[in-house]
């Protein structure tokens, strides 16, 4: 419509609109701070996955807990396998290098050792 911002105030001011003015303008700040679509989504599945490790550890607590008290019955070992598959994907072990480790000594938790690699095996 090509008139003055200075002008459109001015009238706004003289017929009392600067509260819609200062609303329109913080709604103008809030919907540039949206987010994308694809980062709700990004946001949804972390919040997801969080949730969903945290209900399988609960799992697979009980689930080793039951086992542990069969006694050691083999009609569950099958069973006891596919929790401890659960186990190892959430909470897979990651191996560790650095200070405190020797070379070709692989360690993946701080009491077991996996492996130890020899100029035979290497």
């Amino acid at each position: 419509m090509n008139i003055p911002e200075g002008t459109v105030l001015a009238h706004a001011n003289r017929k009392g609109w600067t509260r819609e003015i200062e609303t329109a303008k913080q709604n103008a700040k809030t919907q540039s701070e949206a987010i994308t679509p694809m980062e709700a989504l990004a946001v949804t599945l972390n919040e997801r996955k969080d949730k969903s490790r945290l209900h399988l550890s609960k799992y697979v607590v009980d689930a080793s807990e039951r086992a542990a008290q069969s006694n050691g019955s083999l009609e569950i070992a099958g069973k006891v396998q596919k929790v401890a598959q659960v186990h190892d994907s959430v909470w897979p072990e990651k191996e560790q290098q650095g200070s405190g480790v020797m070379g070709g000594l692989a360690i993946y938790s701080q009491q077991t050792v996996i492996a130890v690699k020899t100029r035979e095996s290497d």
